[in-house]
C-alpha cells in the first residue's frame, strides 16, 4: 500500500528523456541506461519501447509483454504510448503521489535538463545518474528547499 499521506514534501530530481537515453551502460554491449535495461529485462519484449504501439514483431515467438513502468523515468509517466496506470494500481498510486493525474496539478519531480529556465528549487543540469547527486543546479535547488521551503513550479 502506497502511504503518501505519510509524507510531508516531497522531490525527486532524475534524467529526463532527453538524458536518460543517452546515459549509457556499457556503450560496447548495452547504448542505454541501466532503467532502460532494467524495464525490459525482467520479461519479454514484443517490441522496442520506442517504436509505434502497432509495430509488429520480427522475432518468432511474437511475444505479449512490453517494457514494465520503473517509478522516475519520465517515459513511463508523460507518454501516451505507456498508459500504465489503466492496467496496474501501483503505477496509478505512484503517478498520483508525484502530481501527475492529480487534480492538485502539483508535480514533484524534476527532470533534467531544467536549468535557469526552471524555478528556484527544480533545477537540474546532470546528464547522467551518476552527476545527479553532485550535480550544482540540484545542491542549489536542494539550498532553495532547506532555507525557503517547498515551492510550486
Amino acid at each position: 500500500m502506497l502511504r503518501g499521506d505519510k509524507i510531508g514534501k516531497f522531490r525527486m530530481f532524475t534524467l529526463g528523456k532527453k538524458y536518460e537515453r543517452k546515459d549509457k551502460l556499457a556503450s560496447f554491449a548495452y547504448s542505454s541506461s541501466l532503467l532502460y535495461l532494467v524495464s525490459s529485462i525482467a520479461e519479454p519484449t514484443r517490441y522496442y519501447s520506442e517504436q509505434q504501439p502497432n509495430c509488429k514483431p520480427e522475432n518468432e515467438p511474437p511475444y505479449e509483454y512490453h517494457d514494465k513502468p520503473l517509478v522516475g523515468m519520465q517515459m513511463y509517466l508523460l507518454d501516451e504510448r505507456f498508459d500504465y496506470g489503466r492496467e496496474y494500481v501501483e503505477v496509478r498510486n505512484v503517478e498520483s503521489f508525484l502530481g501527475y493525474e492529480n487534480p492538485t496539478g502539483k508535480v514533484k519531480i524534476a527532470f533534467s535538463p531544467a536549468g535557469q529556465e526552471a524555478a528556484q528549487g527544480w533545477r537540474i543540469t546532470a546528464r547522467t545518474h551518476e552527476d545527479c547527486d553532485d550535480n550544482v543546479e540540484v545542491l542549489k535547488s536542494i539550498k532553495e528547499i532547506i532555507e525557503n521551503g517547498f515551492r510550486d513550479n
